[in-house]
């Protein structure tokens, strides 16, 4: 899940950078696995659990918006 500062960047287009894992909620490891694959497709979440729509998890450990909502970035 992402907080309301970080949803508001991936809603301008922004990265988030930093990350060391993926928010809570953003994506899931294949069966029997530990981690999620980079890079990878990932479902946003907010703090409400509503989805935001698609982000990439990339290699370097940024999550870049893919796919969003209308709602999502407009908010």
């Amino acid at each position: 899940m992402v907080g309301p500062d970080e949803a508001r960047r991936l809603g301008q287009g922004q990265a988030i950078s930093g990350l060391k894992s993926l928010p809570q909620g953003a994506g899931e490891a294949p069966a029997g696995g530990t981690s999620v694959p980079k890079p990878s497709t990932v479902n946003l979440l907010d703090e409400a659990g509503r989805s935001l729509g698609l982000g990439e998890w990339r290699e370097d450990g940024q999550l870049w918006p893919k796919r969003l909502f209308r709602w999502a970035s407009a908010s």
